[in-house]
């Protein structure tokens, strides 16, 4: 499934309140610097840790960096 098919399908399945926060993982990277949109207050739901879950992968690169 292409990234923009996923993120479509999720923004459908998800609650309302979610829907305009809802990102591939192609996309987190510029969301995590995007300093209004993470906070100290956030809570970042990651799904399928599994494919990124090992140290000096991508996710594990950008969730060091913020």
């Amino acid at each position: 499934m292409s990234n923009i098919n996923w993120q479509k399908q999720m923004i459908q399945k998800s609650p309302e309140c979610f829907s305009k926060n809802i990102f591939h993982h192609g996309k987190l990277s510029q969301v995590l610097k995007c300093e209004n949109k993470i906070n100290s207050n956030s809570f970042v739901i990651i799904d399928e840790i599994d494919t990124g879950d090992k140290q000096g992968q991508r996710l594990d690169k950008m969730l060091h960096d913020v």
